[in-house]
């Protein structure tokens, strides 16, 4: 079996015709043998429960002889049955008995029952009873003889288990290194058959792999890997109408669930990464998700989550972040999802340009689409249905139940927020932008000063709502705690407010050369930007336990808390220089200290010198030591927007 087939064609045309039937009668002999031969290595190993030794066997990947019945994503696989080898699907590495391969009963159930109740619900594109059927059967017949891409996918909801949880009796550094074990594997078994081909099997695996890369340093990865699911999902035409109607009702809406899953996950790294969405809006024509019939779902397993609510709250999102027409909505789901992914593609679109290049919208174009924007958020909060409406710190606060209804609401509460900060933040770029010029006072600052109280009003309530829910359940026992997602989502959600809160009390301090509208005509006071500020640094440590991104961003944020205290303290040693009134008729001084309009440089310098973490419980020679090691350049490299 181990030596080659040597094939010697005729010499001449002569001879061709008589040798042309003995040598197919070789070729089919030869093939016989190694039929036969692949048929006694199966049963050796269904005996003996290994694979003879390698001195009389040749150990290249066997020949497929036989087929399994195929499953819902089987159709797209161009593989079937066993997985080459005696392997557990990796590959590379050969075990003798299946409790080796790395998967134990007890702790796989109770991780594949997790992710249902967790990512599987909040991102439902993988069919719950195909699922646990194939999971069954593999676990019957041995997950050796598994499909490749099966086994990925099981990896990948495994890893997405164990990150995910929020136990505190684990730290992020034990979770994150058992959920890379089975994140390396998900890799191993679907990265060569994306390349070479695709089957929605891996196009699932590729979108949890996604995802589970969104709370790790390796952004690089992250939008790459996104990028070969988009392209496989084409390849499969999972963005094709016609397409989907070559399958069955239960095969073609999960097809549609995880085409919008690629699309949820294109808008969401589109925003987080700064980079231009990989799927257009002109792409999305498919009809929208819908719940299972009653067939397709388990309505009395163990996963006794409500399909309807789940889907319902998967468009809910949806519709805000990728731009899907309203009239495409389905009679069911059309009254509370008309427009949250879709209002962010409209964000991401015009007021950042798609993420191409600076946008350069004067005030006016801005507000104008800010608020036609806030129409469509607000229109979208009123359809909501009872059990999806928002809520908010007061109701959070006097309720400490848990349930899958108000983890969705809290959820959905934080990604509306976000959304909406999204929006007003082009108000401060453009205020930003004024401070960096320096220059004179004129009807171009009037015009954003007029605007931009607005923005800010908007901006203080909706960033202080996010951190207040934020900060009531980390510093709730369980499982109340458990209300809120993934824990990279809630710390790039916190992190945005509190960021949005330090430009503000940039915008508002006394050496800007745009005045803010006094604190009794409406303007920001300092002290509620303060409070905000400290309620984030009492929050953000707590979003996950011993976790370097976690502490980082905290860190940071401490950072520029002392940074603004010694902008306040300047600006009471020396006074702030004439500012004109709010309707503009004074002409801008210029300020203290500058040259030709620039702004000034704070005189009291900002060095880690003058920094006092102590008093949040940090150890100061850790942290400087980290700042002087290149902090900025680690921070920028890090995915700490995910």
């Amino acid at each position: 079996m181990a030596g080659s087939i040597r094939v010697s064609l005729p010499d001449n045309e002569s001879t061709a015709g008589a040798d042309e039937d003995s040598f197919l009668q070789l070729v089919e002999s030869r093939l016989s043998q190694l039929e036969s031969d692949v048929r006694s290595l199966k049963s050796q190993q269904s005996e003996g429960g290994s694979v003879p030794d390698s001195t009389t066997v040749d150990r290249r990947p066997s020949v497929q002889i036989h087929r399994v019945t195929p499953t819902v994503h089987e159709a797209d696989s161009e593989e079937s049955g066993v997985s080459p080898d005696a392997t557990d699907g990796i590959g590379s590495i050969e075990f003798t008995k299946e409790d080796d391969s790395g998967y134990y009963d007890d702790e796989m159930d109770a991780l594949v029952d997790r992710f249902f109740r967790d990512t599987g619900a909040l991102f439902p594109f993988v069919h719950p009873q195909t699922f646990m059927e194939t999971y069954r059967h593999t676990k019957s017949i041995g997950f050796r003889r598994s499909r490749r891409s099966w086994l990925g996918l099981l990896n990948s909801v495994l890893a997405m288990a164990i990150f995910t949880s929020g136990s505190w009796s684990s730290t992020a550094t034990e979770r994150g290194a058992k959920a890379e074990v089975f994140f390396t594997r998900a890799k191993s078994l679907c990265l060569d058959q994306m390349l070479s081909g695709s089957s929605l099997e891996t196009v699932q695996a590729m979108l949890l792999m996604s995802q589970y890369l969104q709370g790790t340093h390796r952004s690089v990865m992250t939008w790459n890997m996104h990028g070969i699911a988009v392209k496989a999902a084409f390849q499969l035409g999972l963005h094709s109408t016609t397409s989907l109607k070559a399958y069955t009702p239960l095969e073609r809406e999960t097809r549609t669930r995880t085409w919008f899953a690629c699309v949820l996950l294109d808008r969401t790294l589109s925003m987080t990464f700064g980079r231009p969405p990989a799927i257009p809006d002109s792409y999305i024509r498919t009809p929208p998700p819908q719940p299972y019939s009653g067939s397709d779902i388990l309505p009395n397993s163990e996963f006794a989550v409500d399909d309807a609510m789940s889907i319902h709250f998967f468009v809910s999102t949806m519709w805000v972040l990728t731009g899907i027409p309203s009239s495409m909505v389905s009679l069911l789901i059309a009254p509370f999802c008309s427009t949250l992914y879709k209002i962010m593609w409209t964000i991401i679109d015009r007021l950042y340009d798609c993420n191409i290049a600076y946008p350069e919208n004067s005030v006016i174009s801005t507000a104008s689409q800010i608020l036609e924007i806030e129409h469509q958020l607000l229109e979208w909060q009123a359809s909501l249905p009872p059990l999806l409406s928002l809520t908010n710190p007061a109701e959070i606060r006097s309720d400490n139940d848990f349930s899958l209804e108000r983890r969705f609401r809290v959820i959905l509460t934080l990604r509306h927020h976000n959304v909406r900060l999204l929006a007003h933040r082009r108000i401060f770029d453009l205020y930003l932008a004024s401070i960096e010029r320096g220059r004179g006072y004129d009807s171009h600052e009037s015009m954003l000063i007029q605007i931009g109280e607005r923005s800010k009003n908007a901006c203080l309530q909706t960033a202080s709502e996010l951190i207040s829910i934020v900060n009531l359940i980390t510093h709730s026992p369980q499982p109340k705690c458990g209300l809120l997602g993934a824990w990279w989502f809630t710390l790039y959600y916190t992190l945005n407010a509190a960021l949005t809160i330090v430009t503000m009390a940039l915008c508002n301090h006394p050496n800007t050369p745009i005045p803010a509208a006094p604190c009794e005509a409406g303007g920001i006071s300092d002290q509620a930007l303060r409070d905000a500020l400290a309620e984030a640094l009492a929050c953000l440590p707590l979003i996950d336990k011993d976790n370097r991104m976690v502490e980082k961003c905290a860190m940071f944020v401490a950072t520029l808390q002392q940074s603004l205290n010694l902008l306040v303290q300047t600006g009471l040693e020396e006074p702030a220089p004439a500012r004109p009134g709010t309707n503009g008729n004074m002409p801008m001084g210029t300020p203290r200290g500058s040259q030709n309009g620039q702004f000034p440089q704070v005189p009291v310098p900002i060095d880690a010198v003058n920094l006092d973490l102590t008093a949040l419980g940090w150890e100061t020679e850790s942290f400087l030591s980290s700042l002087n090691a290149g902090f900025m350049e680690g921070f920028q490299d890090a995915d700490l927007f995910c």
